[in-house]
């Protein structure tokens, strides 16, 4: 398997900081820091998002090196974020246990530096061995059965709900769902907001039927999401007489195919703005330069740069 001298420098630096034992790591990124820092080291309105890290338990695979990679680059910020946020797919591809101790193991120097970790569930995922590794979340979810996070800022929250659904034999959907007592949480939630709130989950609002409710709530200020592994700005409309639209945002892969790279959201009073860092493009896998094809780098190219702004509703901001 073709591995770049980027990849494989990055791997090598962010393994300064992994530890290689299979310990469970606390819920949540709530682990006692290793490193003297600051609260003027960490800065309350960066968080970092993540998505689709599918981290491969096996050995210095391409899809851990690029998430060592993010994790080394992550810490690097200074201002350090105050949060990172992983949007699902967190394991490689049936929510093995070996999946968890790999993409725990990976992230933990996150948690070890003092930023808060916050984790959805994707379709790769499976609650029961992510929860040996996380616990806290059972406790912590509002929704009982379901992996539901509430992330709070000065100036907006983040709700990041579970569209994780599988067969009773235990095998993935691809497809993803909000279960009727989670989706009834959701809409008792926002009828009581009082601050800007944004709505996420692995799966698009689209396939979630989510659109309707949250469009016509004026709270929510956005809604951003993984799975299609590609930097994809959108919007939804209320109806043809209102002119209430919606901003969603779909973000890149950590490591595994498609648009690679991260997402730096930075707060505002006013609004927020997502920026894009994506360093490579390939499908379905890295190839060697000279196997490149032409279109990869036109992908990567005209991506450079992208930013995404959400303009927080007027009247709920703090």
């Amino acid at each position: 398997m073709y591995t770049s001298r980027r990849m494989f420098l990055g791997g090598l630096i962010s393994s300064l900081f992994v530890s290689h034992s299979a310990v469970p790591v606390r819920g949540q990124g709530e682990a006692p820091a290793l490193f003297t820092k600051k609260p003027e080291d960490f800065d309350p309105n960066l968080i970092v998002f993540l998505s689709d890290t599918h981290c491969n338990p096996k050995g210095l695979s391409y899809q851990r090196q690029r998430l060592q990679a993010v994790v080394a680059e992550i810490l690097k910020l200074n201002p350090l974020p105050a949060r990172v946020v992983i949007f699902g797919d967190f394991a490689y591809l049936n929510g093995r246990r070996e999946d968890y101790v790999a993409a725990s193991q990976t992230v933990k120097p996150l948690a070890d530096a003092g930023i808060k970790l916050t984790i959805g569930m994707g379709n790769h995922d499976r609650r029961e061995p992510f929860l040996e590794f996380y616990p806290d979340y059972a406790k912590t979810s509002p929704v009982p059965g379901r992996i539901v996070s509430v992330v709070e800022t000065q100036h907006l929250d983040l709700i990041m709900l579970d569209s994780l659904q599988h067969e009773p034999s235990g095998k993935g959907i691809g497809g993803g769902l909000i279960d009727p007592e989670q989706r009834k949480w959701l809409a008792l939630t926002l009828q009581n907001y009082k601050k800007p709130v944004f709505v996420s989950a692995h799966h698009s609002i689209k396939e979630l039927k989510l659109d309707k409710l949250l469009v016509n709530t004026p709270q929510v200020a956005g809604f951003i999401h993984g799975h299609h592994h590609r930097w994809t700005k959108g919007w939804v409309k209320a109806d043809w007489t209102n002119s209430r639209t919606l901003r969603t945002l779909c973000l890149p892969s950590t490591g595994h195919w498609g648009d690679i790279g991260y997402t730096l959201f930075r707060i505002r009073p006013d609004r927020a703005v997502a920026e894009l860092r994506q360093s490579d493009f390939y499908f379905p896998h890295p190839l060697p330069k000279e196997k490149r094809p032409e279109d990869w780098d036109i992908h990567l190219e005209e991506n450079r740069g992208q930013t995404c702004t959400f303009i927080l509703p007027k009247g709920t901001a703090v």
